[in-house]
């Protein structure tokens, strides 16, 4: 669970630092090339935002669940005084209701900084899934000129520039995210061989055994969001669309 901690507060302090960074993204994102001029533009967007909302949903409960089930091992433990995290505290903390306090104090503390941890998470793989959505705009339109009229001219005009705008948000992002994708990337594969270990210390189908699981399963979609999506980006671009205008 350190190791996530340490995880959260340095992409916490990138993303921090990087706020300026950040603006310009979503200033970029908000220009009027990106928006949808007709139906079929807006059902590609909207399909593409709805995958990454279930994506979020998946996520957010997985978290959830994982402090939920390890608030309960240490509630229902032989143990009277067992903490979910076990971090020492320079006073004793088995009187009531001392226990109590601290009890719940690591539970919300915790349960916040996931809250926290998901939403840095899904909001950058959320601009991930716009600029998806706008690929895939962009290379709709390009399916679909079959002429050489004037309207067809423009439509390849509009795809131009929508191909450089594109271009220059995945640049911003890119140089944003690099560092703290290395941490996230370094630090989830020690976290991820941590979690095995312990999980091959207790029954598997204990309680701590399933907080194990489903912090594993947790920290496998942490690792796959950004990764799947930003493998999306680089498939989307090397589709031969253009060669397919006539």
């Amino acid at each position: 669970m350190m190791l996530s901690v340490v995880n959260y507060f340095v992409k916490l302090t990138c993303y921090t630092f990087c706020g300026g960074k950040l603006k310009n993204i979503l200033k970029e994102a908000e220009k009027d090339m990106f928006h949808p001029t007709d139906a079929k533009s807006k059902e590609i967007m909207t399909r593409t935002m709805r995958i990454w909302r279930i994506i979020f949903r998946f996520y957010m409960t997985t978290c959830i669940s994982v402090v939920s089930l390890w608030a309960a091992c240490a509630f229902i433990t032989n143990n009277d005084i067992a903490l979910p995290f076990g971090y020492w505290y320079p006073f004793d903390v088995s009187s009531s209701p001392v226990y109590e306090i601290v009890f719940f104090f690591e539970v919300i503390g915790i349960l916040l900084m996931v809250i926290s941890h998901v939403t840095l998470d899904v909001s950058v793989a959320g601009i991930m899934a716009f600029i998806i959505g706008q690929i895939n705009i962009l290379n709709d339109n390009l399916r679909n000129i079959n002429s050489k009229d004037e309207i067809a001219v423009n439509t390849q005009i509009r795809c131009f520039i929508l191909h450089r705008n594109i271009k220059r948000l995945v640049t911003k992002l890119n140089e944003m995210l690099m560092f703290p994708m290395f941490i996230q990337s370094t630090m989830g594969a020690a976290i991820l061989c941590t979690a095995m270990y312990k999980l091959s210390k207790v029954p598997f189908l204990s309680g701590q055994g399933l907080s194990y699981i489903a912090y594993y399963v947790a920290m496998i979609t942490q690792l796959s969001l950004h990764f799947w999506y930003g493998n999306e980006v680089i498939a989307k671009v090397r589709l031969n669309i253009i060669y397919s205008v006539e």
